[in-house]
């Protein structure tokens, strides 16, 4: 192909077992470590008043490692805070949130993770 009009990025650092979603990840204490960066993650953006749109996680299988990719719609937001900015935070979390298994081990993680990030602000 000589389409000159495309554009590859390497993303360091490189993932080649990357995987998309925490559930791929079959070792407990790797998912339990992608769980925790997740929500670590999660509280690191909104106190520094970063969000995104289209959440898009790459997970280590063998080590649990999370990157995120293409944040290219993130955005920073000013106080006082709109209901638009207000509902991007929302829409964040939620998106962020979504990328944990359902089960309660998986909550129960994420939460004492977040808890831990928000302790340290």
């Amino acid at each position: 192909d000589n389409n000159k009009s495309r554009v590859m990025i390497l993303v360091e650092p490189y993932i080649p077992d990357g995987v998309a979603t925490v559930r791929q990840v079959e070792d407990l204490s790797k998912r339990t470590f992608a769980i925790q960066q997740i929500a670590q993650t999660l509280v690191q953006m909104l106190a520094a008043n970063i969000v995104t749109i289209d959440v898009q996680p790459l997970i280590s299988k063998t080590t649990g490692k999370v990157i995120f990719i293409d944040m290219t719609e993130a955005q920073e937001l000013k106080p006082p805070f709109t209901f638009l900015a207000k509902t991007l935070m929302s829409s964040f979390a939620n998106e962020m949130i979504a990328l944990l298994p359902p089960d309660d081990k998986s909550m129960s993680t994420a939460t004492l993770a977040a808890k831990q990030e928000i302790e340290k602000l």
